[in-house]
């Protein structure tokens, strides 16, 4: 089984969150993601 998140584009409002993030997952694969407040990590 495997994750794929291809060009994913996120804004609410005016404000973009995403912007063109790609994420490969496969089964098994332990991840992290890490960076500061409001950079879109709850939203991805």
């Amino acid at each position: 089984m495997k994750l794929d998140i291809k060009n994913i584009d996120v804004e609410i409002g005016r404000k973009t969150i995403v912007k063109n993030a790609c994420v490969s997952v496969k089964e098994g694969d332990f991840v992290g993601i890490i960076g500061p407040n409001g950079s879109g990590k709850s939203t991805l």
